[in-house]
């Protein structure tokens, strides 16, 4: 027998570790991608919940609503209006007075207004003045505090302050309560229609203690000095008018008291307010 060695070929060798190199590679390329994709997958999921969350949350006025504090209710014995001037219109003035209490808008032909003390006597008690005004004589604000009381015996005029409100049983705008009949009719009242409501306003007409015609109006405000303001329009009879007798008034009422001095006596009272 012949002793020849027989040569194993060796390139089966070589080719098994190539594929085994090669397949060590992908497993190392695969194992790279799987974790780049997971990488990735975390990363977007990350930036999800976060844009979750902020879209979510309260917004931060919204937070400082629910934390603030409850507003204290307005009183509802006070009523004060920091911008009166906002409520005059053209031709006419705002007169406010802090130590008054009130302020309203009166048409600026009327001149300036002044405050002045309106007690009867040093000895009275509680508060009482009359704002008067320097071109219309015949109009007059004023105010008496609930505690206001004297000693002087006499009667109030027409253009001096009071605080007695009618009651709202006694409105009635015909003529009423009539002293005497047709041409001798001594005195009458009335009830003046509001334009805005929220005050009261009368007419009365005499030739007794005091002639002539008289409008008051009075208005609860709730002021830090008065309660109740009044305004009063007084004119007495005029021969030079015609209107000479209650009953001449009573079937003319707008000439003493003409339409334009009714609606600037009514807005004047419209316009009043706490201040």
């Amino acid at each position: 027998m012949d002793n020849k060695k027989t040569d194993q070929p060796v390139a089966n060798s070589d080719s098994t570790a190539q594929t085994a190199d090669k397949s060590f590679h992908m497993s190392k390329k695969l194992a790279y991608s799987l974790l780049a994709v997971v990488f990735v997958l975390l990363v977007a999921m990350t930036i999800f919940l976060l844009g979750n969350r902020k879209g979510g949350a309260p917004a931060p006025a919204t937070q400082s609503q629910a934390k603030s504090t409850p507003k204290k209710p307005v009183s509802q014995t006070k009523s004060v209006q920091k911008d009166a001037s906002a409520e005059c219109g053209d031709g006419l003035t705002l007169y406010s007075s802090a130590s008054f209490g009130a302020a309203f808008c009166y048409p600026t032909a009327w001149g300036t207004a002044s405050l002045a003390d309106a007690k009867l006597a040093p000895s009275d008690t509680g508060h009482r003045e009359q704002i008067s005004f320097s071109a219309m004589p015949l109009f007059s604000v004023g105010g008496a505090s609930d505690d206001w009381s004297t000693t002087v015996g006499r009667g109030v005029s027409c253009l001096e302050p009071n605080n007695a409100i009618p009651e709202l049983s006694a409105y009635n705008t015909a003529w009423h309560d009539m002293s005497g009949s047709g041409m001798a009719v001594d005195f009458a009242v009335r009830s003046l229609p509001s334009s805005v409501g929220g005050y009261s306003m009368t007419e009365t007409v005499s030739n007794m203690l005091q002639e002539g015609v008289c409008a008051q109006g009075h208005k609860q405000i709730n002021g830090s000095r008065y309660r109740i303001v009044s305004a009063a329009f007084y004119r007495t009879f005029a021969e030079a008018s015609g209107i000479t007798t209650p009953s001449a008034h009573i079937a003319e009422p707008n000439v003493l008291f003409s339409t334009e001095q009714r609606s600037q006596f009514d807005a004047l009272l419209a316009s009043l307010v706490a201040y």
